[in-house]
């Protein structure tokens, strides 16, 4: 995590999770959620749809097409976890590749 040394404004996570066992694979969601709260803008990329338990905010795409943009309430998110809320909306996944970008 020596990249998050430079305090950048916004961490592009592609599939973070893909190599790794369930458990790292949670941890490694936790610290990502963790980021987000303290205010990090976090995108992550991903195949495995039970990482979007952890977003308040999937972006769902298909052959280059959005398809699905699913908003979980900021409440329900805080009271799941008893956490104070976050901040706006700005982690989110896209639970599908993206077939044909650039």
């Amino acid at each position: 995590m020596s990249a998050l040394e430079n305090e950048p404004p916004i961490v592009l996570a592609d599939e973070p999770t893909g190599c790794l066992n369930t458990e790292t694979g949670i941890e490694v969601m936790e610290l990502l959620r963790t980021l987000n709260g303290e205010g990090l803008t976090v995108l992550v990329v991903t195949h495995n749809p039970d990482n979007t338990r952890f977003v308040r905010r999937t972006v769902s795409m298909r052959d280059g097409r959005i398809y699905g943009d699913r908003r979980r309430p900021v409440a329900q998110d805080s009271e799941r976890h008893g956490e104070q809320s976050p901040p706006p909306v700005r982690y989110f996944c896209l639970a599908r590749p993206i077939r044909g970008a650039t």
